[in-house]
C-alpha cells in the first residue's frame, strides 16, 4: 500500500476511491480499502465507546453486570420515597359496589325515570298501534287483492262493436 489517508468518517472518503490506498475512519478507528465500486472494511474491529456502533469498555460492562446481578439476587423491592408516598396515599377500596361512597341512585321503578330527547316511555296502546301498522311500500305492484283493470285500447279499430253500433256512415 502506498498511502494511508485519514478522514472523520466514511462519508468524507473521496468518491471514487483509489486502489492501493488505505482509508481510515478516525471517529471509529476502522480501516477501509477501495473495492472498485464501494469501500470495503478491512479492520473488522470494534471501537470502544458508548454508542450503538461501539463496544462498551470492559471495566464499565463488568460494573453494570455486577450491579445487575446484585439486584437480581436481592429479594427486597426497592422503591423511591416518592413512589412509596404515592402508594401509601392510594385508597384501600375493596372493589365492592357496597363499599363505595357517594353511590349513584339507581331507580327501582319505571315511574322514577324521566323522558329526554332520545329516550321516551310508550304505552301498550302506542306499541300495539305501531305493531299493527302495514309494511306496505306504497307501490301498486306490491298490492294484494288488486282489482282487475282491463287494458283500454288506444286505437278505435281495436274496439269490439256490439249490435246497434254504427261501424260506417
Amino acid at each position: 500500500m502506498d498511502d494511508v489517508l485519514e478522514y472523520p468518517s466514511p462519508f468524507h472518503f473521496p468518491q471514487p476511491g483509489e486502489t492501493g490506498k488505505i482509508y481510515v475512519d478516525t471517529t471509529f478507528n476502522t480501516t477501509y480499502r477501495w473495492g472498485g465500486s464501494t469501500y470495503v472494511e478491512i479492520s473488522k474491529s470494534l471501537g470502544l465507546g458508548e454508542t450503538s456502533s461501539t463496544a462498551y469498555a470492559g471495566d464499565k460492562g463488568k460494573a453494570v453486570t455486577d450491579n445487575f446481578n446484585t439486584h437480581a439476587a436481592d429479594t427486597d423491592i426497592h422503591v423511591t420515597a416518592a413512589k412509596q408516598s404515592a402508594w401509601d396515599a392510594k385508597s384501600n377500596f375493596s372493589g365492592s359496589y357496597n363499599d363505595l361512597t357517594n353511590k349513584p341512585t339507581i331507580p327501582d321503578d319505571l315511574a322514577d325515570l324521566q323522558d329526554d330527547s332520545t329516550h321516551r316511555l310508550v304505552t301498550d296502546t302506542e306499541k300495539s298501534t305501531w305493531n299493527s301498522k302495514s309494511d306496505f311500500s306504497g307501490s301498486y305492484n306490491d298490492l294484494t287483492d288488486k282489482p282487475n283493470i282491463p287494458v283500454i285500447p288506444t286505437n278505435v279499430s281495436a274496439f269490439t262493436n256490439d249490435a246497434g253500433y254504427l261501424t260506417q256512415h
